[in-house]
């Protein structure tokens, strides 16, 4: 199993036997997957560094509003007071998530996060199994963002909107940093499902893909 620093050898055990555990009472192919960040984002400091340039000219108009005897004339100096805004907002954006996440917006994290699921699925051959019953559950942690994608053999039964709660209760943990306990609740969560809707154990199933958790 590769290293991380999300996850101790024991939380990786959990997982894995969560995954072979689950699978022993359906057909469903369950496969994990935790990437810490879907995208670079390389627009977030610029966007930030704007912003605190902007602050700091509006901070700097109105203190010159409310006391005019200051009457600061020098360029140099209005020129320093935006570049400290520009770069107090840049280092919040490297080393605040929240903020960045905001200044990159929910769509397009959302967006990435989609991108990033759909190469993991064709990356780990979710789709190669023999009654086409793979199923993963993606997990971003930056982004905040769970995507549950079923292979034709379960979308058929399982409709989009009944993975939601699944969604909910995981992305709920991720932003708890309860990373192990929530990815081990849905794949519990995920086998009763497919029990519900009939996708049931084979009396031939085989172990199809690896149990373990694939991370990035």
């Amino acid at each position: 199993m590769p290293e991380s620093s999300w996850f101790t050898e024991k939380d990786l055990q959990r997982i894995e036997a969560a995954v072979k555990a689950s699978e022993k009472g359906t057909s469903g192919e369950i496969v994990p997957v935790f990437v810490e960040q879907a995208g670079e984002y390389p627009e977030a400091a610029p966007r930030s560094a704007f912003m605190g340039m902007c602050l700091a000219l509006a901070g700097f108009l109105l203190w010159d509003l409310l006391i005019p005897s200051w009457n600061v004339e020098s360029p140099l100096l209005i020129t320093l007071i935006l570049l400290s805004g520009a770069l107090l907002l840049w280092t919040v954006s490297r080393f605040t998530p929240a903020w960045r996440r905001w200044m990159i917006g929910k769509e397009a994290l959302s967006q990435q996060a989609l991108a990033k699921s759909d190469q993991w699925f064709l990356r780990e051959e979710v789709f190669k199994t023999r009654h086409r019953t793979g199923i993963m559950i993606f997990v971003a942690k930056f982004e905040h963002q769970v995507i549950v994608k079923a292979d034709k053999g379960i979308s058929k039964l399982v409709e989009q909107d009944e993975w939601e709660h699944i969604v909910k209760d995981l992305v709920g943990a991720i932003r708890s940093k309860s990373y192990t306990d929530g990815i081990v609740k849905a794949i519990n969560d995920c086998s009763t499902l497919l029990q519900q809707k009939g996708i049931e154990a084979l009396p031939d199933d085989t172990d199809e893909l690896s149990n373990s958790l694939r991370m990035e």
